[in-house]
């Protein structure tokens, strides 16, 4: 359950920092 949750939080920070460079630029 911890490793999905680290996925998650991994996908999701990355979804987020994909999206704010996409919006900077």
């Amino acid at each position: 359950e911890a490793l999905d949750t680290q996925g998650a939080v991994s996908l999701t920070s990355l979804l987020m920092k994909f999206v704010a460079s996409g919006s900077s630029n």
